[in-house]
Order: structure tokens, then C-alpha cells, then sequence
């Protein structure tokens, strides 16, 4: 059988090249999807909205301690 280079196939874009959203899958605690539902609903938004503003707010702080520790 032959090797396959999964990084190719991880990374290769595939569909059609103007949706730039992608699915994902993943799970959480209760407690955890109960509050960010909770938030959710304060700032009148849906669940996909926290997420997304949670995960870009994490990165930025990532990128911010990696060039601090430069």
C-alpha cells in the first residue's frame, strides 16, 4: 500500500474557494456549553458568535505572549 502525505490532504482546500468557513466538530463539558449558551443569550447572539469571539480573543493573547517571549 502506498504512503500518503496526510498534511497534503489536511491542508488542500477543497470545495468551492469563495466559502471561507469551515465545520468543525468537538465536544464540551455541560457546565461549560450551559455557560457559553448563558453568554450567548446576554449579548444576544448565538453560540457560534461566543465561540468565535472567544477563540479569536485567545489567539490574539497567544500571539501577544509569543512575541514577548522573543
Amino acid at each position: 500500500m502506498r504512503k500518503r502525505n496526510l498534511s497534503h490532504f489536511l491542508t488542500k482546500p477543497r470545495g468551492r474557494l469563495e466559502n471561507t468557513d469551515t465545520n468543525m466538530t468537538f465536544s464540551m463539558p455541560r457546565a461549560t456549553a450551559a455557560r457559553l449558551r448563558d453568554a450567548a443569550v446576554a449579548r444576544g447572539t448565538d453560540m457560534q458568535g461566543v465561540i468565535e469571539l472567544a477563540v479569536d480573543e485567545w489567539l490574539a493573547r497567544q500571539t501577544q505572549v509569543s512575541e514577548a517571549s522573543r
